[in-house]
């Protein structure tokens, strides 16, 4: 094998044009590590868009079959919850994939929550938290319309303060038993409470203050809500009333006749700002 050894080899003319062997001649240049004249590189499983990575071994790199670039968009395989096609580094479990034209978010190699093809989003078991005021999901409507969002769900318990209404003087003394609860979705509370209350002397009826949240303003009266489900334990048509602006509502017969030491089950439901 013959052997040709330069330190330097540049074109006939300054900034000209480097020509080895004529039109249609086959020059092989092998390359020799460390003498600064590069190998060739060779690219397996090469073919259209693939986007290439590295091998382990020198000189050799790797076309990916499932992970392709034309240009304009990135494609990805598809994944499992144990696999995702996304994954944390240090968590191969933990990632998102694409099923047949659905997203999947997995954490743990369980499936948390999808984005399924008809545009709902299906949650498995999970819990989904929006942080921050104001912050919810749009009910039935494309345009983020301020009345269809949904901000606030809320239950609790809350403790009534009894007191008596109206003429008499009478007093409350106690209430032996005193539950109750509330739901609340968006600006609407439902409140449910039980008291067996205990008085002394007369009046008119009760007032029923520490509600959990206030009654909103309702133009063209006093009244913030609706009773429902009045249960007492002394027979008589009884209502409930709110207050615009506080946390007391009313509990009166239609007769303003006084009952000592009911048994009270009721609900009252109100807006609040």
């Amino acid at each position: 094998m013959s052997e040709i050894k330069v330190d330097t080899i540049g074109p006939r003319v300054d900034s000209g044009t480097l020509t080895i062997g004529a039109a249609g001649d086959t020059v092989n240049i092998a390359g020799t590590a460390g003498t600064g004249f590069p190998a060739g590189t060779t690219i397996n499983n090469n073919a259209d868009n693939r986007v290439i990575t590295g091998s382990g071994t020198a000189g050799t790199l790797n076309g990916e079959a499932n992970l392709n670039f034309n240009g304009s968009q990135l494609t990805l395989p598809t994944g499992s919850p144990s696999a995702p096609s996304l994954a944390h580094a240090g968590d191969t479990d933990t990632g998102i994939y694409f099923a047949t034209n659905n997203i999947v978010f997995a954490t743990g190699g369980v499936n948390r929550v999808e984005l399924l093809a008809d545009g709902n989003l299906s949650i498995r078991g999970e819990n989904l938290q929006f942080e921050g005021s104001g912050k919810g999901v749009y009910l039935g409507t494309v345009s983020g319309a301020a009345a269809n969002l949904l901000d606030d769900y809320e239950t609790g318990v809350w403790t009534p303060n009894w007191i008596t209404e109206g003429a008499g003087g009478g007093t409350v003394t106690g209430v032996s038993t005193n539950i109750a609860s509330y739901v609340k979705v968006g600006n609407q509370v439902t409140l449910n409470w039980y008291g067996n209350v205990q008085t002394s002397g007369t009046a008119q009826g009760y007032q029923i203050t520490n509600l959990p949240f206030t009654q909103k303003a309702m133009a063209g009266g006093s009244g913030g809500g609706a009773g429902c489900g009045v249960s007492i334990s002394t027979g008589g048509t009884w209502w409930v009333q709110g207050s615009q602006n506080t946390t007391t509502i009313y509990l009166k017969k239609y007769d303003d006749s006084w009952v000592a030491n009911p048994a009270v089950q009721a609900a009252f439901t109100y807006t609040t700002d």
